[in-house]
């Protein structure tokens, strides 16, 4: 998982950024946390252009206008992600919440109201179908749902096949299929299981990926792909 933490007051943003890590040391999973000093910085990284972080804690100051473009831009360019404001300033709230804000905190913040916030969040993308966890040498990853391509099964291992990369652990695709969302991502194989957005066409009994791979569909999975496949795109008429 990435965060991205912003402040312009460099103790603050330190004090924040142990926070954040230590709930997830203590907890196991694996994150990149980045702090930024200003909001132009922030905006301008290749990892928020890029839509690559999926939790963000925003520290409104001085800069409430920069803050507020900040998360109108970040906002833009995913709708899933998180955003949680710190401030010590109470009549933002209304303004800040046109944003779709996750959190609105109030300073100052300890380590257990971090933690609720965090935990939070948390149940929130796992809910939502946004991140999936994989366990890695005892360090759970959170991988972004939308990138995956799809899982395939060999022996006791999982690979997960992304849009850039791949991740290998593991597991069993009978347990992949218990957590990841059913109507996104559906079983055409023994040995796979698709995430239908990147299906574009079915020759005989091999789908074709946007992304160029061939994966066959065989008989056994044949008429429930077909069946959550059509009510996959009748939702998105």
């Amino acid at each position: 998982m990435k965060i991205a933490v912003c402040s312009d007051e460099m103790k603050e943003l330190q004090e924040q950024k142990i926070m954040i890590c230590n709930f997830f040391d203590r907890n196991h999973y694996y994150i990149s946390c980045d702090i930024f000093l200003t909001y132009g910085e922030l905006v301008s990284s290749e990892r928020v252009k890029n839509a690559q972080y999926q939790m963000y804690f925003l520290g409104i100051g001085s800069e409430e206008k920069e803050v507020l473009d900040a998360a109108r831009i970040i906002r833009k360019k995913n709708k899933n992600v998180i955003i949680i404001f710190i401030t010590k300033r109470m009549d933002l709230m209304q303004e800040a919440f046109r944003y779709l804000i996750f959190q609105y905190m109030v300073e100052p913040i300890n380590d257990e109201q971090i933690n609720m916030v965090l935990q939070k969040a948390i149940h929130y993308l796992e809910k939502k179908n946004i991140i999936f966890w994989c366990c890695i040498d005892k360090l759970k990853y959170a991988v972004n749902c939308e990138k995956i391509k799809y899982f395939e099964s060999k022996g006791r291992k999982i690979t997960i096949y992304m849009n850039q990369g791949k991740y290998e652990y593991y597991s069993s695709l009978k347990q992949v299929a218990k957590i990841i969302d059913s109507n996104s991502f559906v079983r055409i194989h023994n040995s796979y299981i698709i995430n239908l957005d990147y299906v574009t066409a079915l020759k005989g009994r091999n789908l074709i990926l946007r992304t160029g791979e061939n994966l066959p569909l065989t008989r056994s999975y044949y008429h429930s792909f077909k069946e959550t496949y059509s009510k996959f795109i009748i939702e998105r008429i």
